[in-house]
């Protein structure tokens, strides 16, 4: 009769098959889950732009600079929790927004326009 366990031999080879797997999965995994983080954050910096584009065309007067960390539930209707400092600014007859994350954001950085949001390393890459 065969004896139905696994070797010593065989059992070690699964482990040193599945450490490969890991080594060569984890990156990538993590990779992918820092791009993913990236490319919603401009989205999310793209929908406060959009925000501000739909509140500056309901009232041609207002005042779009006036918008920052404080202001922005209140002006905007949307929650600054994950945002350590937001600036806009007009730039060449266009909204400039700058958004520093916190907490689920910490260390990410968006600026740009509408047409051209980007992720940046620092606040010095923005205009």
């Amino acid at each position: 009769m065969k004896n139905k366990g696994m070797s010593l031999m065989e059992l070690l080879a699964v482990i040193a098959l599945l450490g490969i797997l890991l080594i060569i999965t984890v990156p990538a995994v993590s990779e992918l889950i820092r791009s993913s983080a990236l490319k919603t954050f401009e989205i999310e910096t793209n929908n406060i732009l959009q925000a501000i584009e739909n509140k500056k065309t309901r009232n041609s007067k207002f005042d779009v600079t006036s918008i920052n960390i404080e202001t922005m539930p209140r002006l905007l209707g949307i929650s600054n929790s994950n945002y350590e400092s937001i600036t806009v600014k007009i730039v060449t007859d266009k909204i400039y927004i700058t958004i520093v994350g916190k907490d689920k954001w910490a260390g990410y950085i968006t600026c740009g326009t509408s047409d051209d949001v980007s992720v940046v390393t620092s606040e010095l890459e923005c205009l």
